[in-house]
């Protein structure tokens, strides 16, 4: 249906589908995890045209992609991170080790687990960074840093680091079409960033008695 009618919105496929509307929306849910088709920005169906690599090549090429956006990883990670097997995240490492891709050893001080990271990047004199970030709950970067996040903050919440440090936390988000902040940990001044970064969204920040009164209402 979606191969014949693309673009074509979720509710025209249920209309057409043969099966049932749940059997039809759990397809979809299923075939956009295994990236057989994928939503445009006004949420319109497409299948995802072959490209002509194998199952292996797409894996390393994904693989290859988040060292690139991160850097860095130990295979127990990488494993968590991308949902592949151990077996097949070790073999690619071994791969992009022999082709100079990546380095491993014990990067990380006190540490004794093993990590790879980019070849172009080892023995580079690190800037350090002191700008203040909020990183949000869905942001990849978030995945990333979850068991940091976790460790300093105790739960799994949106945070507001500077360079490599958690400043402060809170539970909600801030998006495009609204922000909430609930339970934040932090300093005044933290707290006053939070809001300035909601306010580049065109966004402000709803208090607990606003959003209780609306409830009520």
């Amino acid at each position: 249906i979606i191969e014949h009618h693309m673009p074509i919105s979720k509710k025209k496929i249920i209309e057409d589908s043969p099966i049932s509307e749940s059997a039809t929306a759990e397809a979809l849910s299923l075939l956009i995890h295994r990236s057989v088709i994928y939503l445009d920005r006004s949420s319109a169906y497409y299948t995802v045209p072959d490209n002509g690599m194998t199952k292996d090549e797409a894996t390393e090429a994904v693989i290859r992609r988040h060292f690139e956006d991160f850097g860095i990883f130990s295979a127990e990670k990488l494993a968590q991170f991308t949902y592949f097997r151990m077996g097949v995240v070790r073999s690619i490492l071994a791969k992009l080790e022999d082709d100079g891709f990546l380095v491993k050893g014990f990067l990380r001080d006190g540490s004794s687990t093993l990590y790879w990271m980019l070849a172009s990047d080892y023995g580079k004199k690190i800037d350090k960074v002191r700008d203040l970030m909020v990183l949000n709950t869905q942001d990849n970067l978030h995945v990333y840093f979850r068991d940091r996040i976790k460790e300093q903050c105790g739960a799994t919440e949106a945070a507001v680091f500077r360079g490599t440090e958690v400043l402060g936390s809170f539970k909600g988000k801030i998006t495009a079409s609204g922000a909430k902040v609930e339970e934040f940990k932090g300093g005044v001044d933290v707290l006053r960033f939070v809001k300035m970064t909601a306010s580049k969204y065109g966004v402000s920040l709803r208090k607990d008695s606003e959003r209780e009164s609306d409830e009520w209402d």
